[in-house]
């Protein structure tokens, strides 16, 4: 292997390393005002069991399930 494809092979994957990085922080960006309880408040508590389903106690109240 070659130097010149070498460093061209590191650049691509730093390339791509990149623009994943820069689409996760658009896509907080994005979604900062979603969230779990609605209305814009966050989750008085959470648990997870065993399955690894996490569990998020609402002001309101209500209890969100969400599967990883």
């Amino acid at each position: 292997m070659n130097l010149r494809s070498r460093r061209t092979a590191v650049l691509v994957l730093l390339a791509a390393c990149v623009v994943v990085f820069f689409a996760g922080v658009l896509s907080g960006w994005v979604n900062r005002n979603h969230t779990i309880c609605g209305k814009g408040k966050i989750p008085v508590s959470q648990r997870s069991d065993f399955l690894g389903n996490t569990e998020f106690r609402c002001p309101d109240g209500r209890t969100v399930t969400l599967s990883s």
